[in-house]
């Protein structure tokens, strides 16, 4: 539908997704609106929460960030309803308390992987000009481990010239030092009780991720 703004904010059925679908409906009542939710029953109780001048301009869109077929299947719905996407915003994301391989492999397959998965999924729908826009959600927490990495990293970080590859060794490298039984590889990367350990050093990653895609774009 050319000349229809189009907007999709994932993660969007509760929380600060929940929040941004509701301002841009309030703010930019034109703009269709894509709920981005897992399920369709989380999606469909989030529409009904919002004022009702909004709903006729929301609609649900199933995905899942950490699965390609979901990603995949909510381009092509979007491509054939709207033919392109003006707005962006990865908010989907996920905590834990734990501070094991498996709990920061989950955080990371949906905070940082995730991220990376929509973007590049959804990138050929966006207008390369000045209207198209691309938000990803960080957190105070991802500055705090990023303050508290050992200086080596802290410069592997705000190096100008990172690129995507960089970034995924360090997540593995991550991953790696977790699963060792003894976990000796950690002092590369900041303390677990610094930013709520994974999901705190996710977000560093994913600003790093960020950075690197405003210089490429």
């Amino acid at each position: 539908m050319p000349g229809v703004q189009v907007a999709l904010i994932t993660g969007a059925n509760k929380g600060l997704g929940w929040e941004a679908v509701r301002l841009l409906a309030d703010q930019q009542p034109h703009t269709t609106i894509y709920l981005g939710s897992r399920t369709q029953a989380n999606g469909d109780a989030a529409v009904q929460k919002l004022p009702e001048a909004a709903r006729k301009h929301v609609r649900v869109l199933l995905l899942d960030a950490t699965s390609e077929s979901s990603v995949q299947a909510a381009v092509a719905r979007v491509k054939a309803e709207q033919g392109h996407l003006d707005i962006l915003i990865n908010n989907a994301g996920i905590l834990s308390s734990e501070f094991t391989y498996e709990s920061a492999a989950s955080v990371l397959a949906t905070n940082l992987f995730g991220a990376r998965r929509v973007i590049e999924a959804f990138l050929p729908l966006i207008p390369a000009h000045s209207t198209g826009h691309i938000s990803i959600v960080s957190s105070q927490m991802g500055n705090w481990a990023h303050f508290y990495a050992p200086p080596a990293l802290q410069q592997q970080l705000e190096s100008p010239s990172i690129q995507w590859s960089d970034i995924d060794a360090i997540a593995q490298r991550y991953l790696t030092a977790l699963k060792e039984p003894k976990r000796t590889g950690l002092d590369a990367f900041p303390p677990s009780s610094i930013a709520g350990g994974s999901y705190g050093f996710s977000k560093a990653l994913v600003s790093a991720y960020a950075r690197a895609l405003g210089r490429d774009l």
